[in-house]
């Protein structure tokens, strides 16, 4: 909380409004403090400043299908690969469906991007 003597105002935040809701809380009690000594001023809400989010790097078109089709059209002779991407999205190579004890998106494109570092390098110059 802050207290504005020039404009005669008494402002929170949004979390600090939320907290100070609850009967006898430690805002609450906060808050009552301040308009007894206070107690002309108003008391206002202030809408929290705009926060900036990082720039999220996006993959789209990059499907574990996609992948799929990747690995299998560029490791020919090696199945390991294959077999690894299997596993980690738990699929089949007769279902597409993923099970609940699949890695999460996140890994498993770190791993292809690992493995195939010339697709990162496509998607960094495309997000740039």
């Amino acid at each position: 909380m802050k207290i504005n003597h020039e404009n005669y105002i008494i402002e929170m935040s949004k979390k600090e409004a939320k907290c100070a809701g609850i009967y006898d809380s430690e805002t609450y009690k906060l808050l009552m403090n301040i308009c007894k000594d206070f107690p002309t001023y108003k008391v206002i809400v202030k809408e929290s400043a705009k926060r900036t989010t990082k720039t999220k790097h996006c993959y789209k078109g990059l499907t574990f299908k996609y992948m799929e089709t990747y690995i299998k059209n560029h490791s020919q002779e090696d199945t390991s690969i294959l077999m690894e991407f299997y596993k980690r999205t738990a699929r089949s190579d007769k279902t597409q469906d993923a099970y609940p004890n699949a890695e999460s998106y996140f890994d498993i494109t770190s791993w292809f991007f690992h493995l195939y570092p010339e697709i990162k390098n496509y998607y960094e110059m495309a997000n740039k």
